[in-house]
């Protein structure tokens, strides 16, 4: 699947979940070109939930980004922002790519990760 100039004033510039029944999240074979949150996090995706597993495989993301001048709070994340609600999912990034995320997303130009432990890149 593909997103191009996807675009959000809050949260997740192309997809967002919020989720905390679903067990297995994924992602292949897809893009996310010029995404962006102007005042929330997760350009690409934002995502806040307890899955067991969150996998990208031949995935990319070109020229995201989260972007808030007044809140470190938000900007967070140029292609992903992913929360743990109350687990410690598997993460798994595989044959994917980031390139052209902007310096303007205050914490994690590429990803922002929050309580996730277990992460294989």
């Amino acid at each position: 699947m593909a997103f191009e100039d996807a675009a959000s004033d809050s949260n997740g510039g192309a997809v967002y979940i919020s989720a905390n029944t679903v067990d297995n999240v994924g992602f292949l074979e897809s893009s996310f070109t010029s995404c962006s949150s102007e005042d929330g996090n997760g350009g690409g995706i934002y995502f806040s939930g307890s899955p067991e597993n969150i996998n990208f495989n031949n995935t990319t993301f070109d020229g995201c980004y989260a972007h808030n001048e007044t809140s470190e709070e938000n900007g967070q994340g140029g292609a992903l922002f992913l929360m743990s609600l109350n687990s410690s999912p598997l993460l798994e990034i595989s044959n994917s790519s980031f390139t052209g995320l902007s310096e303007i997303s205050h914490i994690g130009g590429a990803i922002r990760l929050v309580d996730i432990a277990n992460v294989t890149i």
